[in-house]
């Protein structure tokens, strides 16, 4: 009977080990990966806007070259217009003396109120050709204005295009830096996924620990209150 009893007790004590070493286990947390989780999907929110606002300037910088290119397009056929019209060249052939002193006048006026006793007599077609001179000068002029402001609109082209290619790879980097956030995103939820599965095989052990352990105890209880009989 004692030897009964000591037995009883030796597995009492070993059921309390059991219960003490399997029910104190210190649950997964998975705090710090939500925590990360969470602060890594702020970070993408904040490179997603970024990059709306980007998507805003290339709107803007293509909108700006739509613009710039039909002003090209209309600068270009002036210019071809300039250099094929010879309507005045014409009309200034067949100008009558008194035509050619109306144009001086009026393209000269300045210069006709000050008062001079000098004068020079030019012939008719020495005249013209001056006229026509003139004319072709008031020509390249406007050639060369016109040219200079088409140069100028493709330089803004070739620059805001420039900024598209810039804002482009920005845009780009930022993508890979949201795919890099989701990466590490994913190994989080990763992580915590295995550490609850790990601690549900822990708990799963522990409840049958617990099964074990209450029919040991009370298998103890009957040979106690058998061995006291």
């Amino acid at each position: 009977m004692k030897k009964t009893g000591i037995i009883v007790i030796i597995i009492f004590i070993v059921l309390l080990f059991l219960h003490s070493l399997f029910n104190h286990n210190k649950q997964f947390n998975t705090k710090p990966y939500e925590n990360k989780i969470d602060s890594l999907t702020n970070k993408i929110k904040v490179i997603e806007k970024q990059n709306d606002s980007l998507e805003l300037s290339i709107y803007v910088l293509e909108n700006n070259n739509s613009i710039l290119s039909d002003k090209s397009n209309m600068l270009s056929l002036k210019i071809e217009k300039l250099k094929r019209d010879s309507s005045k060249l014409k009309q200034i052939i067949a100008y009558q003396p008194q035509q050619i002193d109306s144009f001086l006048v009026e393209r000269y006026q300045d210069r006709y109120k000050i008062l001079s006793k000098d004068t020079i007599h030019v012939p008719v077609p020495v005249a013209k050709e001056i006229l026509v001179d003139l004319f072709d000068l008031d020509r390249t002029k406007d050639i060369v204005l016109n040219q200079d402001s088409l140069i100028d609109n493709l330089r803004s082209i070739i620059g805001n295009k420039d900024s598209i290619i810039v804002t482009l790879k920005t845009k780009e980097n930022n993508y890979q830096s949201i795919i890099s956030k989701q990466t590490e995103q994913q190994a989080n939820y990763e992580l915590a996924v295995s550490g609850l599965k790990s601690d549900l095989k822990k708990q799963n052990f522990i409840t049958k620990i617990n099964k074990v352990e209450k029919l040991a105890m009370t298998i103890v209880i009957v040979g106690l209150i058998a061995t006291h009989k």
